[in-house]
């Protein structure tokens, strides 16, 4: 599986620095206002930078100064808030949210955990037939990440 990239729209980039251009002529005329140049550049930076990274291992999640990483392991399920946010529930009940992430990319992040789990031959590492098709417990483990 290779990394997949979810970011936020490249038109708040865009509109970052059309801001800046905006503010230069404000922030040049007196000294003290020469902080108001930062808050387009930030937005910019914020805007390219901001997102989540799902790779084989785990998932990153990145904003304006840091990231974080979350391993497949650590991750129950990923539930959709609404139409615009995904969250991830962690082993600890924990919730944190995937930025740029939204429901309907749900299922691309899903696929990712499934092919994640299969084995070589291509066959899912699931639930075998001799396993309990109503056992939750054995669908969580088989397919951890991965919404049920």
């Amino acid at each position: 599986m290779r990394q997949q990239k979810f970011r936020y729209n490249a038109a708040i980039t865009v509109a970052a620095v059309v801001a800046f251009f905006g503010a230069m002529p404000l922030a040049t005329s007196h000294i003290y206002l020469s902080p108001i140049a930062l808050v387009p550049i930030l937005v910019g930076v914020w805007g390219w930078r901001a997102g989540t990274d799902v790779g084989p291992e785990g998932v990153r999640i990145r904003a304006l100064f840091g990231s974080r990483f979350i391993p497949w392991s650590q991750i129950t399920a990923l539930v959709p808030a609404d139409r615009r946010r995904a969250y991830a529930i962690l082993t600890t009940g924990s919730q944190v949210r995937l930025p740029a992430v939204g429901a309907a990319d749900l299922a691309t992040l899903g696929d990712a955990v499934v092919e994640k789990t299969a084995e070589p031959d291509g066959t899912p590492d699931g639930p075998h037939p001799t396993d309990d098709p109503h056992d939750a417990t054995q669908q969580r483990e088989s397919h951890p990440g991965r919404a049920q």
